[in-house]
């Protein structure tokens, strides 16, 4: 249904994919450990990073306010996996 997919942050169609094809997660178990732990220093985003996941989300014709909140949720997750302090507009 619409509604529990408006839910999901990622929507992956992997048609046409073969396991061949799919490459390995590069990050370990202790990556990802580290980056629980440095998700709580990322800061909040700045104004130049939330307009850019809003004009984003306005072009590719998304409604729901749950697309960029999972997308800045997933920036943070992402800087925090990176070693980085905030989040970037890029």
């Amino acid at each position: 249904p619409e509604a529990l997919l408006e839910r999901l942050a990622f929507r992956i169609d992997l048609d046409g994919v073969g396991w061949r094809e799919a490459q390995p997660i590069s990050a370990t178990p202790e990556d990802i450990a580290e980056a629980k732990a440095a998700l709580a220093r990322v800061g909040a985003p700045d104004e130049a990073a939330i307009h850019a996941v809003c004009a984003a989300c306005e072009a590719l014709g998304v409604a729901s306010l749950r697309a960029p909140r999972l997308t800045l949720r997933t920036a943070a997750a992402l800087a925090g996996l990176e070693g980085r302090d905030a989040i970037e507009a890029e």
